[in-house]
């Protein structure tokens, strides 16, 4: 139905990102994570299939202490 975000967007963990129908119920997809939005193949009103890519979330990186390694980032994929 709708999609409240752009590529490149950044965004925080639970905000929208993008309202979905099916059976005729709406449904609010929201970011599981914080960080940037990489991908965004939803269009508002275009119908998606089942287990279709809405949005790909790539994480803000985690705070670096010593010791930590900071090449552990991994995207967040969000399907409805």
């Amino acid at each position: 139905l709708s999609v409240a975000v752009v590529e490149g967007q950044d965004v925080s963990a639970g905000a929208p990102v993008a309202v979905v129908e099916a059976m005729k119920m709406e449904h609010t997809v929201t970011a599981p994570v914080g960080g940037t939005v990489a991908e965004l193949p939803a269009r508002p009103g275009r119908p998606v299939a089942m287990d279709a890519l809405l949005a790909r979330i790539t994480p803000e990186p985690a705070p670096t202490s010593p010791g930590s390694d900071a090449s552990d980032s991994a995207s967040t994929t969000l399907e409805e």
